[in-house]
């Protein structure tokens, strides 16, 4: 595997698998510079699939507090068909998600916006209920 990287970032320009010649490192840095890097910015060079994998994950951003909570939360259509179950009497799903929710609150907790109180599932759903009502 070959990589071009910024010096200045330690970021990944440009990968290309195969080659094994200064020929093809080149190549990674033509293009570069024709992106419109500058050469002394650039970096072309040979690195193992650990080494390649080590740069693409360092790319990969940490996610924040509410994106992990919503990658954990009900999808909408679940907490839709919850109320609409609800609604004809039967609470189990809404009950269950109720218990998920709360757990991924504790797990993440939630600021309510302006401060930084934590907010349990019952006082998010009350603050969100006033703003449809």
């Amino acid at each position: 595997m070959r990589v071009c990287i910024n010096k200045n970032t330690d970021k990944l320009i440009e990968s290309q698998s195969g080659g094994s010649t200064q020929d093809h490192l080149d190549t990674l840095t033509d293009n570069a510079i024709r992106a419109g890097y500058n050469i002394d910015d650039i970096e072309s060079k040979f690195v193992t699939d650990s080494e390649f994998q080590a740069l693409i994950e360092s790319e990969i951003p940490e996610l924040t507090q509410d994106e992990k909570r919503e990658l954990e939360y009900p999808r909408t259509r679940e907490m839709a068909v919850a109320l609409m179950l609800n609604a004809r009497g039967n609470t189990t799903r809404l009950d269950a998600l109720l218990v998920i929710m709360d757990a991924i609150d504790r797990k993440y907790p939630y600021y309510a916006q302006g401060n930084r109180t934590k907010m349990d599932t019952d006082q998010r759903l009350q603050l969100n209920t006033t703003f449809i009502n």
